[in-house]
């Protein structure tokens, strides 16, 4: 691509910093990559799209992410809706400083929604928990639904993902849910206006071609491989039944 005559070598460079690619190539302990490979980015990618597809259909003015860590979601949201206003909370300082850096006009704050006194007094009209009940010790999550509560608007929405019990809880979470589980927590809080499965397993050869996408031995990152993957991935397994998924998304309205 050829340099306009306006163009200057510092504005080619400031383009190029959307990501930190200075960190990607490293040699440590007798090991150099220069790949940063995430082996279920597929899987990330499509309800990362499912979740900002559903919320682009809503007609709101303010959107507070909680749990937001490094901020993607919110990255998504501003590039699709960029009038809106969009906030994060999260409790862990060290992702904040990611999600600062990549979304310098987002606000982000660090904070338990729960604590009244970290947050800015005011109320939200879409709350969005994407992952994160699973990460909240039991006794914990009444008063932690309570406080969500609390910062959302009357006619507010609530969009939650989590992962189904389905599929064994892993050392990174307290537990799984399903629907019912979903439905005694919110109580009468919260009434279930939405639900969708997602993630149904793999099989056959797409496990294999999962294989050769990501291994210890080797990445592929062929284009024409890796997009016809995902477009296969997201036509044929996102979608799944209460039976098989790995993830439940619910939208729910305040009673």
């Amino acid at each position: 691509m050829e340099r306009s005559k306006n163009s200057k070598p510092e504005t080619f460079q400031e383009d190029e910093y959307v990501f930190p690619y200075h960190y990607i190539p490293e040699f440590s302990a007798n090991r150099f990559s220069q790949v940063k490979n995430l082996s279920w980015g597929y899987l990330y990618l499509a309800r990362l799209n499912r979740v900002v597809e559903i919320i682009r259909g809503w007609e709101f003015n303010s959107l507070l992410d909680v749990g937001c860590g490094d901020g993607r979601l919110l990255h998504e949201l501003h590039k699709a809706m960029p009038e809106k206003t969009l906030t994060g909370i999260d409790f862990s300082e060290s992702p904040l400083r990611f999600a600062r850096a990549f979304n310098p006009d987002l606000e982000f704050i660090r904070g338990d929604i729960a604590d009244d006194r970290s947050l800015i007094a005011k109320k939200y009209d879409v709350i969005t928990l994407v992952e994160v009940i699973e990460h909240i010790p039991p006794e914990k999550l009444d008063a932690f639904i309570e406080a969500v509560s609390r910062r959302l608007n009357t006619s507010g929405r609530l969009l939650l993902t989590t992962p189904t019990d389905n599929i064994p809880v892993s050392k990174k979470h307290y537990q799984h849910f399903n629907l019912q589980k979903l439905e005694q927590l919110l109580g009468d809080r919260f009434t279930v206006t939405r639900t969708e499965y997602c993630h149904t397993p793999l099989s056959g050869m797409d496990k294999l071609k999962l294989r050769l996408l990501s291994n210890r031995l080797f990445v592929t990152v062929s284009p024409a491989f890796t997009l016809k993957f995902y477009r296969r991935y997201c036509a044929k397994y996102f979608s799944a039944s209460a039976h098989n998924a790995a993830d439940i998304l619910i939208v729910c309205e305040k009673r």
